[in-house]
């Protein structure tokens, strides 16, 4: 996405499918942030956060208009993971959204480790999280 145009040719892929939220890797934004595209829909992403750091990894959620009135709260943690919260129609219940951009096989281990133990903790948060609100 970080070719001129390409968020745009997404944007019209999402319209075209018919999808109000689409998950992105290897988006090269850096560092993290929100934009709100011309066509309407807004993406949150999460990149490198060093200055002058490579245009590599990076992660985003796209999502239309109405979606974006729905998000709660998120979080960029890494270049490679973004977790967004949305209410639903049942105020009782929210939607927990984890883009990832794994590594591939090859990769340092100590580069896949460090996504999965990111990954492992968000997870357990959100499961402590969700047996807090059905003691409600």
């Amino acid at each position: 996405m970080f070719q001129a145009g390409k968020a745009a040719t997404i944007a019209k892929e999402m319209v075209r499918y018919n999808l109000s939220v689409l998950g992105l890797g290897e988006t090269r934004w850096t560092p993290s942030g929100e934009v709100k595209l011309p066509s309407g829909q807004s993406v949150i992403y999460s990149g490198h956060e060093e200055d002058g750091a490579n245009h590599t990894e990076g992660v985003a959620i796209m999502m239309t208009k109405e979606t974006r009135k729905a998000l709660i709260a998120w979080e960029p943690i890494s270049s490679r993971l973004i977790t967004a919260s949305f209410r639903t129609n049942n105020r009782r219940v929210k939607a927990h959204i984890i883009q990832c951009y794994a590594p591939t096989n090859d990769a340092v281990d100590d580069v896949k480790a460090r996504l999965y133990d990111s990954l492992n903790y968000l997870l357990s948060l959100r499961l402590e999280e969700g047996m807090r609100a059905t003691r409600k």
